[in-house]
């Protein structure tokens, strides 16, 4: 299914399939979204199983990364989006148009809450933040608020925990 969503990603203008490969930057903004988009697309229900990390720019999937690398962008391709997949589709359009920051601190969001969940652990707001915090520490924690914020108005924040502490609701001079 990864050649269809690709062809999709670069007819809506979100990739240039043909920069997969590159190693300068503009290689590498195409992988970082390929991996977020995938990422999301995978979240709101696309039939991909790819397993993700933690990694220095958010959830990252090495078996993702190595089948973007045997992808030929001239190879014809047979396979189909699912019939469901406009919805999908319409998520994560709104979603990368939000930037490269924003994708980055939501998928780490997004993937921090899925790590506390598998684990049995507490899964509250106020750790996921503080886990997201540790992540992607060169954003300030009210934009990691923000984003979190976000999520909750979409189908990919279904399901986090939207209470805050009584200590976290206090505003801070």
């Amino acid at each position: 299914m990864l050649p269809a969503f690709l062809k999709w990603l670069h007819e809506k203008y979100v990739i240039d399939r043909r920069c997969i490969k590159l190693k300068d930057n503009t290689g590498f903004y195409t992988r970082f979204y390929i991996q977020k988009c995938v990422y999301m697309a995978q979240r709101l229900g696309l039939g991909t199983d790819y397993k993700y990390v933690q990694y220095q720019h958010g959830p990252h999937s090495p078996d993702l990364k190595d089948a973007c690398h045997a992808y030929d962008p001239e190879a014809p391709i047979d396979e189909r989006l699912p019939p469901d997949f406009e919805q999908i589709g319409d998520v994560v359009l709104r979603a990368h148009s939000k930037g490269y920051t924003w994708l980055e601190v939501a998928t780490t969001i997004l993937e921090g809450a899925r790590k506390r969940s598998d684990a049995g652990g507490r899964c509250t707001r106020d750790l996921i933040e503080g886990d997201a915090a540790d992540q992607t520490f060169q954003y300030p924690d009210r934009y990691i608020r923000a984003v979190y914020d976000d999520l909750l108005k979409t189908p990919l924040g279904e399901g986090l925990p939207t209470a805050e502490s009584a200590l976290s609701a206090i505003q801070t001079p």
